[in-house]
């Protein structure tokens, strides 16, 4: 019982930043994420996909990705490269070299 109370109150908690935050922030869910996850995200898809779709929206400035470690930084690197919103300090940068 208290994991679905839990559930509820971090499911509301990501409904009120949403809406705080307006189309400033875009969250993708992974199509293989668990349904909850799903309802809360804007976007839903596969990794490139939603790499894709996190570039194109200018609006946002804060993107959430849902998925696996290298989505983040697969849509990193298409943010990166169409204009300057990529944030250094994200913890889901790609290595180069």
């Amino acid at each position: 019982m208290k994991s679905q109370i839990d559930e509820k109150y971090f499911i509301e908690q990501i409904q009120a930043i949403k809406e705080a935050l307006g189309e400033e922030l875009i969250i993708l869910t992974h199509h293989y994420q668990r349904k909850e996850i799903v309802d809360v995200g804007d976007y839903r898809g596969d990794s490139f996909g939603l790499s894709k779709t996190a570039a194109e929206d200018k609006a946002a400035r804060f993107i959430v990705f849902c998925g696996v470690h290298f989505m983040a930084e697969s849509a990193e690197i298409f943010i990166t490269a169409s204009s300057d919103r990529s944030d250094s300090r994200s913890r889901c940068r790609m290595p180069y070299g």
